[in-house]
């Protein structure tokens, strides 16, 4: 049974028959299958998809679980989703492609331009696609992720910062969120005076705000 299908049909009919007949098998078991397959997917998406939601409602609600946690200690597939993404979050902090930065423009009306921006944490996962952001920060709260996630995007915002001013555009104020976790870190100011030491930036670049939640 371990010989390659193809060679294994040919020694046991002693003719290219037994080859021809295995790949008229495994034709029709493809056939047979294949919908059951995409069957099973669409069924897992939409069950992903159901739990996401739940994880959601639970990331952005004022209820605590019964260790004081918003997601982590949930009960049943949300509390399995939420412990499972703090390891792939703790591994997307240490890669490049997967958290990233979005630009939202503030407008100035009155004078009809671009006044400022915030940025806007995003995650691509490499299973489950984009999570939700307050998803994201939720579980990196409940995992004490949150300090060195914070240091990530403020790092990256900076930067961007930076290389805007670079070609001339000094008058757009960068917003960038604080979870108030974040405000506990002894080390908060200092990691925000090295952070603009580093990119050359005056502390009037850069606006921080505390999020909603």
């Amino acid at each position: 049974w371990t010989t390659p299908t193809l060679i294994s049909g040919y020694i046991v009919t002693g003719s290219w028959s037994g080859a021809v007949l295995q790949v008229i098998n495994l034709g029709l078991s493809i056939i047979i299958y294949t919908p059951f397959v995409f069957i099973s997917d669409n069924i897992k998406q939409k069950r992903f998809e159901s739990l996401l939601g739940h994880l959601t409602r639970a990331a952005t609600s004022n209820t605590l679980g019964p260790r004081g946690k918003k997601c982590i200690d949930r009960n049943g597939g949300v509390g399995v989703l939420a412990r499972g993404l703090v390891n792939d979050l703790e591994e997307a902090l240490d890669k490049d492609n997967e958290l990233y930065l979005v630009y939202q423009p503030q407008i100035n009306y009155r004078e009809g331009r671009v006044g400022g921006t915030e940025a806007l944490l995003r995650w691509r996962h490499p299973v489950y696609g984009e999570i939700p952001a307050p998803v994201t920060i939720a579980i990196a709260e409940d995992s004490m992720l949150i300090q060195a996630l914070g240091l990530k995007v403020f790092d990256a915002a900076c930067k961007q910062q930076a290389a805007w001013r670079e070609k001339g555009i000094k008058d757009v104020k960068m917003s960038i969120n604080l979870s108030t976790n974040q405000l506990s870190d002894p080390e908060l100011f200092n990691n925000v005076e090295k952070t603009l030491s580093k990119y050359n930036l005056p502390a009037k670049a850069i606006e921080l705000e505390v999020t909603e939640s």
